[in-house]
């Protein structure tokens, strides 16, 4: 699972992931993006549990998808994804956990900004967030949320999520790495990266299988 927080609007969507991949266990395997943008269908590709679908999901899509927008990507959409997550499910055996692919992005001929979810817990059917809305995966436990994802406070709310997560015993996710946010609107699509996690150095110790140095990591 992943951390995943959106702002749907009429003429664009604000995208904010983690970093960190891990297996069910917690232990880190790599530092990954989780929210990919291709702009020649003015899109944005985001993920949250088994990364292996969207890497191939993203591969399809550059290679063998021709679409012109996510209106039309959506009708090929549901059954690329079964196509693929049979394949991983072939070469691996039965994939532990869930994954949800979304898309956000522009219409072609309309202008404005549309949001659809793909989850295996559903068999990929095409969900469609048809009103613009702020969600969070997963969700806190309490307390404020940012008005929107550029607010001062999205850092410190995104903090509150892992240390809630961190707390729990089972059923939770692992955060960690950076925190980076992707904006889609008309004709543009922006990246950057807010926050690095101070254990983010100790994470990447341990994917390289040398033991944590105890060095608080930092943007530079």
């Amino acid at each position: 699972m992943s951390l995943l927080m959106f702002l749907h609007e009429d003429d664009g969507a604000t995208i904010v992931t983690d970093t960190l991949a891990t297996d069910l266990a917690g232990k880190p395997l790599n530092f990954v993006d989780k929210a990919i943008p291709l702009p020649s269908m003015n899109l944005v590709v985001a993920t949250t549990g088994y990364q292996q679908l969207m890497l191939r999901w993203i591969d399809r899509l550059r290679e063998n998808v021709r679409a012109r927008d996510i209106t039309m990507l959506d009708l090929h959409t549901p059954e690329s994804l079964r196509e693929i997550w049979a394949e991983l499910q072939r070469e691996h055996g039965v994939t532990e956990g869930t994954a949800t692919i979304y898309h956000f992005g522009i219409d072609e001929h309309t202008g404005v900004c549309r949001r659809f979810a793909y989850r295996s817990a559903d068999n990929f059917v095409s969900e469609e967030g048809s009103t613009p809305a702020f969600g969070v995966k997963p969700e806190p436990g309490g307390g404020t949320q940012p008005d929107d994802l550029n607010d001062p406070g999205l850092i410190d709310f995104a903090r509150r999520i892992r240390e809630e997560q961190d707390a729990k015993a089972a059923d939770r996710i692992y955060v960690g790495g950076d925190l980076v946010v992707t904006e889609v609107r008309k004709n543009s699509i922006s990246q950057h990266r807010i926050y690095r996690w101070e254990d983010q150095w100790d994470q990447w110790q341990a994917i390289c299988g040398a033991p944590p140095l105890g060095l608080k990591a930092h943007l530079p």
